[in-house]
């Protein structure tokens, strides 16, 4: 976490769901992930934030890269925790197809419980 309050998360991605969304014939649309943000607000009670993250797609060529996200505004000191799931749109689908959460990963001490909401999205997820 920098000083002025930004917290940078990266993370990876399936490969495969990559090249599927590069493919123009493959019925995958659309690929974007949502940061869940959570901290300890007011009166002890949990408080959950969720961020809304656009894929970086591969260019022809080009070698997997980390997923990234800058969260500003947080306040330095402050204790959180994120964790992220994609959310991908396919033709001929009604609705958006949501993966489960990541692993969460926190930044300080939180004196909150966010255990229940751990998942099996993004493989790992770093925090700076």
């Amino acid at each position: 976490q920098s000083t002025s309050g930004t917290i940078t998360l990266t993370w990876f991605y399936n490969e495969s769901l990559l090249e599927q969304l590069a493919n123009p014939s493959h019925p995958l649309r659309g690929l974007a992930f949502e940061v869940r943000q959570q901290s300890e607000g007011a009166g002890g009670r949990l408080r959950t934030r969720t961020h809304h993250c656009e894929c970086r797609t591969l260019w022809e060529g080009e070698e997997v890269g980390e997923q990234s996200f800058e969260i500003e505004g947080c306040a330095p000191g402050k204790a959180y925790a994120f964790s992220i799931r994609a959310r991908a749109q396919f033709d001929g689908f009604g609705g958006p197809v949501y993966s489960p959460h990541s692993e969460t990963v926190t930044l300080g001490e939180l004196t909150v419980d966010c255990s229940a909401s751990n998942g099996d999205g993004p493989s790992t997820v770093a925090v700076s």
